[in-house]
């Protein structure tokens, strides 16, 4: 009863090869196909033993065995080609794979014949209880097919060795346990032919282990590993993990959650206790790491079966440390001035707006602060010294903050406060009008204009307010004296005016609405006109005049100035052009420099064209500058009025005497013709010291060869007092007030 029962050992572990086969069939893997092959070959092998199991033909049972060495052949061989594209080494070793399936079919064929030839072995088939089985004689080449047959099996378990070796602790799995079924099955093979059992059991443990093979290469290692690799992903994730059972016991705790205490066998409500004692007033919970708190945003869930049964919970601690930081670096980027660290103009409003609201019944001031000079300051000491200024003030604001007000950077060198009117000092670190700060080893004074705005109703916007506040302070910009002013509605009235003024500048020239009118310089001793000062009027298109003291502050304060002084200069060179062509080459006509046209212009360019486009005399077009024009960068307006006069022109000092250092500048500043202002000799010179300054300046004039302009001569007595002290040029209204050129030319046709 042998045979039958390995008969039917052999049809079960068919069974199972068959269905294991059917198995990596179905698969998707790329190992698949070679792993179908290789049970291929295993129900080859095993289908024939059963052959020889379920007959006693002598014949067939020959032939089955010769066809099974054939099938160990292939089987060895496929299973190398397993175990090369298991490893990923198919390329290395496809010229030998090659060459093993030439060799391999030449064994084959001639297995397959040695029935006839008996040229491995000699088949005897002997009876055994009445059951017959299969014996052999084997003779040399046999050992040469036996080592063709196992020389793929070796190698493929030595590739198997070599990446278990190789691969990482987690990867080795994937290897061994395939390694340790091929070894079973070699130990097995190696005992029946060692033993030299008539009955091969070693098929069966190969069936057996081709089927350990499937179980691992398709199941037990694909899971165990992703088990593994979610673990080590859990473990080393940033967000924290913690899983209960269907008992609320902790089967899982990931990463750095063991330091806080947490660990498995713990209880949900032990858990949620330490959880609790983490949580921030953010409710995030904080975990020190590297000695710094990262953050964890938590998210607890249950999990249920498909039929609503419990089957245990987890909580998510995500990590949001970054977020957080990037969501506080996108706050301050938006609230807050990246020079200074206080608030920006935005945030300024909107914290201004909130600090009114939180009490309306208040009075409020809006105070807004402007550092005179700024631009001078950054051209002087550059920008680095500008924007340490700017961090000294913004220091000071935080220094001296009391909690009582809110503050900002509301422009490049303006700062702002918002504050109630009964907590105001006057001693506040803004409103203190001078500090001095150490630059390049000087002291350099610090001055800030300040504009109040008295807070009528907190719904208005806060930029409208700062505006106001600035308005004020646009007020006396130009004033050394003042340096605080606050907002009325006369000021909002001029800001209305500016801005028309402005949008109608433009306009203005292509309507040729900005004229030129003359004053003519009388020469008493000669009794003639020697000269006139060229004015600029704007028509208003109603038949009047827009009041220079009106426009050219605006233009000026706005950088337009310039604009309109070139295009003046050139009305004037055009006259004098005209004037040259019909003979009267002998009179002079002023034309006045701005003090910003010296920073928006390059002067001598500008004049040199001018005169040479023109083809006038340099002489007949003078030019008017004030001793404001060198308060900043001496040296560079220096060399410009050294070349203009080079080139011709005749500078005139105009408003001698309504400077500081007048005297300093005749001496510094190389002018030709003094202009000297008769507010002087004004009705309030009760002492007669201003007659005094007069006949010394004409004296003085006199004897450094400088003609001097008495301007603003409006009546009899200064003209008597000018004639006496030897002073003979004059104009102003005793004469004539700025007149159109048409009446000019008209009125005074015997000028030349």
């Amino acid at each position: 009863m042998t045979k039958p029962i390995f008969a039917a050992l052999s049809i079960v572990v068919l069974v199972i090869s068959i269905l294991a086969m059917y198995f990596a069939h179905e698969r998707k893997e790329k190992i698949a196909n070679v792993t179908v092959k290789l049970l291929g070959a295993t129900v080859v092998a095993i289908f024939l033993t059963a052959m020889e199991m379920v007959t006693n033909d002598a014949n067939i049972m020959i032939v089955a065995r010769s066809m099974f060495y054939i099938s160990m052949d292939w089987l060895c061989f496929l299973f190398m080609k397993f175990c090369v594209e298991y490893a990923g080494l198919q390329v290395k070793l496809k010229v030998f794979d090659r060459i093993m399936t030439v060799v391999l079919m030449i064994d084959s064929v001639l297995m397959a014949v040695n029935h006839f030839t008996e040229f491995a072995a000699e088949f005897i088939v002997f009876s055994v209880d009445e059951e017959n089985f299969v014996g052999a004689d084997f003779f040399a080449y046999y050992y040469v097919h036996l080592v063709l047959c196992y020389l793929p099996l070796l190698i493929g378990i030595i590739l198997l060795l070599i990446e278990t070796i190789k691969a990482p602790d987690m990867y080795k799995r994937k290897y061994w346990n395939i390694l340790v079924a091929c070894v079973v099955a070699v130990v097995a093979d190696a005992i029946f032919l060692a033993v030299g059992w008539y009955i091969d059991i070693s098929v069966y443990v190969i069936g057996l282990s081709d089927f350990a093979v499937i179980y691992f290469v398709f199941s037990y290692v694909p899971k165990s590993l992703k088990r593994d690799i979610q673990g080590r992903i859990l473990d080393n994730m940033q967000d924290l993990v913690i899983i209960f059972d269907n008992e609320d016991i902790c089967v899982y705790a990931n990463g750095r959650l063991k330091e806080k205490g947490i660990d498995t066998i713990m209880t949900l409500e032990e858990v949620k206790d330490i959880l609790r004692d983490g949580f921030n007033e953010q409710k995030l919970f904080m975990f020190a790491e590297d000695g710094k708190n990262r953050l964890y945003n938590p998210d607890f869930r249950e999990l249920k079966d498909s039929k609503g049964r419990y089957m245990g919970c987890f909580y998510v601690l995500h990590d949001v440390t970054e977020e957080k930081e990037m969501q506080r670096e996108q706050y301050i980027l938006a609230n807050f001035d990246q020079l200074t660290g206080i608030y920006n103009r935005n945030k300024f409003n909107e914290a201004a707006t909130e600090f009114m609201e939180a009490a309306p019944n208040e009075k409020y001031l809006i105070i807004c602060s402007d550092i005179r000079h700024f631009k001078t300051l950054n051209d002087m000491f550059g920008q680095r010294i500008g924007d340490e200024v700017l961090k000294l003030i913004a220091q000071g604001l935080r220094t001296n903050d009391t909690g009582n007000y809110v503050y900002g950077r509301i422009g490049s060198d303006n700062f702002a406060m918002c504050i109630a009117e009964k907590d105001f000092r006057m001693d506040f670190f803004l409103v203190e009008t001078k500090k001095y700060v150490s630059l390049n080893y000087l002291q350099y004074s610090i001055v800030n204009h300040i504009g109040f705005y008295r807070v009528e109703d907190i719904h208005m916007s806060v930029t409208t307010m700062c505006d106001r506040a600035m308005m004020a302070i646009n007020n006396i910009r130009g004033d050394y004296h003042q340096k605080i002013a606050f907002y009325d509605d006369r000021l909002r009235d001029r800001y209305v005016r500016e801005q028309e003024i402005i949008r109608a500048f433009e306009a203005a020239f292509d309507d040729e609405s900005f004229v030129v009118f003359l004053q003519p310089q009388y020469n008493t001793a000669t009794h003639r006109v020697s000269s006139a000062e060229a004015l600029v009027r704007w028509k208003n298109g109603k038949g009047g005049y827009v009041s220079p003291a009106e426009f050219v502050p605006v233009l000026e304060a706005r950088g337009l100035i310039t604009r309109l002084d070139i295009y003046v200069w050139n009305l004037v060179a055009g006259l004098l052009r005209k004037w040259k062509s019909e003979g009267r080459n002998d009179i002079a006509v002023s034309v006045n420099i701005s003090p910003k046209d010296f920073f928006y212009a390059d002067l001598y360019e500008i004049f040199s064209g001018i005169v040479d486009g023109y083809g006038i005399s340099p002489k007949n077009l003078r030019l008017e500058i004030t001793e404001s024009a060198f308060v900043v960068d001496f040296d560079k307006q220096m060399e410009t009025i050294e070349k203009l006069r080079k080139k011709g022109f005749l500078i005139e000092m105009d408003d001698f005497g309504k400077g500081y250092s007048s005297l300093n500048s005749l001496k510094d500043i190389p002018v030709d013709i003094i202009k000297l202002d008769m507010a002087f000799m004004s009705d309030s010179d009760k002492y007669g010291r201003g007659r005094d300054i007069v006949d010394m300046v004409v004296q003085m004039a006199k004897r450094l060869k400088m003609p001097v302009i008495a301007e603003g001569v409006e009546n009899e007595e200064q003209l008597k007092f000018l004639s006496e002290v030897g002073c003979h040029l004059i104009q102003g209204y005793y004469y004539s007030r700025p007149i159109p050129i048409e009446e000019f030319e008209s009125k005074y046709r015997d000028f030349y």
